[in-house]
């Protein structure tokens, strides 16, 4: 019983340690990926599924991501996913909009996007090979009209 207590003391302290802030910065919607493809609807709605609560600033804070430590990984986790890649506030370069169309692509292919820690608790967020298929497809494309509108340009 007494260990008990402890754990709990131990547990109650740590809600008073400083975190990473969980944030969902404002955002300018001619900055966002959308603005920037074309984004078909199932598409979005992959995106939304099973990236966008960390590659956003639209993310949906479960519960568990105001206790510490918990809050501290996730909040962590989304601020270094919105770093690499974030809908948002998407790129205007396209070369760069290219290279995260492909990483997006190879993340997903390979199983690291959505991150195991992520699908554990977001079984939902996994996707299928037929939706693989789908967006890698979708990535190609765009990445296609980018290189057509780049060389247009110059």
């Amino acid at each position: 019983m007494r260990k008990l207590i402890i754990a709990l003391a131990l547990l109650t302290a740590l809600q008073l340690v400083p975190a990473e802030m969980r944030t969902n910065p404002r955002s300018d919607p001619a900055r966002s990926m959308e603005a920037r493809l074309d984004v078909p609807s199932q598409i979005k709605s992959l995106l939304k599924n099973s990236c966008a609560n960390c590659h956003s600033n639209e993310t949906e804070w479960p519960w568990y991501s105001s206790l510490a430590p918990v809050s501290w990984v996730v909040a962590h986790d989304v601020n270094r996913a919105r770093a690499a890649m974030n809908f948002s506030d998407w790129s205007d370069r396209p070369s760069a909009e290219r290279g995260f169309l492909a990483a997006a692509c190879a993340g997903v292919k390979s199983g690291r996007m959505p991150p195991s820690q992520y699908r554990i608790l977001h079984p939902d967020a996994v996707f299928s090979p037929e939706e693989t298929t789908r967006f890698c497809a979708w990535t190609l494309l765009e990445a296609s009209a980018l290189r057509r509108t780049a060389a247009t340009a110059q």
